[in-house]
């Protein structure tokens, strides 16, 4: 599998496949696949990614720029460019990611959001380097029928059962940390929703909050 070599990290070429929403939480989900195939990679963004990612992959401009046509209309304006992303880390459920841009023969390396970073990536096609160490906690491997299944279902698995190439990391070996991260994503997004007046959806994210949290389920919207 293609890759680099960051640090004492070992980094694997991934690409943009496409973007779903998660049925049970209505997250959106940017999917990573490595460039030659057999594993894929998860990666959680809001609402204005999701929207930017699928009109760039699908070369679908929108009507009015947003905030990533904004910054690559910057970039282009110092004849800059994003040279490639890589994410690095993940802490308490949440992904670091680096954006290095390339200007005047010169590299520079930003610490980005990796919904940002990904959007990024896919308005300049930069490749996306994914940390091996990441990939294997968070990352399923696959085969091309399970491939179709978690781009066509709209939703993650929740057991090794559900894939048959399995899912690299299982659901009981989550760390504490890791689940503390989540549950507090979801619980956000679970706030914006209520405010929102949008309770199929806070409904749903608060069934995926008890699954996750048993011991807190029955909270109230």
């Amino acid at each position: 599998m293609n890759g680099l070599a960051h640090g004492k990290r070992t980094m694997i070429e991934m690409h943009i496949q496409g973007v779903t929403t998660d049925r049970k939480t209505q997250l959106q989900i940017a999917w990573l696949e490595g460039v030659k195939g057999s594993v894929m990679f998860p990666v959680v963004v809001g609402g204005l990614e999701a929207l930017s990612i699928s009109s760039t992959i699908h070369r679908q401009p929108l009507k009015r720029p947003n905030a990533h046509d904004l910054m690559e209309a910057i970039l282009d304006q110092f004849d800059a460019r994003v040279e490639r992303v890589e994410i690095t880390e993940i802490s308490q459920g949440l992904l670091r990611a680096n954006v290095v841009l390339e200007a005047d023969g010169a590299k520079r390396e930003l610490e980005a959001r990796a919904s940002d970073a990904v959007a990024l990536a896919a308005k300049y096609q930069a490749p996306i380097y994914l940390s091996e160490r990441v990939l294997a906690r968070v990352g399923y491997a696959v085969s091309e029928s399970d491939r179709e299944r978690l781009l066509n279902s709209g939703s993650l698995p929740d057991s090794d059962e559900e894939l048959p190439g399995g899912v690299i990391r299982a659901p009981q070996e989550v760390s504490d940390e890791d689940m503390a991260g989540r549950l507090a994503y979801l619980e956000e997004r679970l706030g914006d929703a209520v405010k929102e007046e949008r309770y199929e959806d806070a409904a749903a994210i608060r069934s995926e909050i008890d699954r996750i949290n048993p011991e807190g389920a029955g909270g109230e919207l």
